[in-house]
């Protein structure tokens, strides 16, 4: 088994700590949330200069990550932060595995 990244621990971490503090979302919930974040991330990589400032995209980025595995998890798909190990790999997997089940986040 590969090292897991470092990605993936901060990831990991996030999580546990919104579950803790918040529970685990509805799915309405989830699905909400994932747009709107899909929505900051996809913002964040237009800014006016043509450069996102890399502490905000990392940020919009992992807040996406996070609203993408819970939301994946809410509809019973196996998913955890150790795949984000190559996160961009992973998101396209993921929004694949969505689209196929009729939620396309384009």
């Amino acid at each position: 088994m590969p090292p897991r990244s470092l990605y993936s621990d901060l990831l990991d971490a996030a999580l546990r700590a919104q579950d803790q503090s918040e529970g685990a979302p509805s799915g309405a919930e989830a699905l909400a949330q994932l747009v709107r974040r899909r929505h900051e991330v996809i913002w964040s990589q237009r800014s006016p200069s043509g450069q996102a400032s890399t502490t905000p995209a990392l940020a919009d980025q992992m807040a996406y990550d996070m609203a993408l595995i819970r939301y994946t998890r809410s509809l019973g798909i196996d998913c955890d932060s150790e795949g984000f190990g190559s996160p961009q790999d992973e998101r396209r997997r993921l929004e694949r595995v969505l689209a196929s089940r009729g939620i396309p986040l384009e």
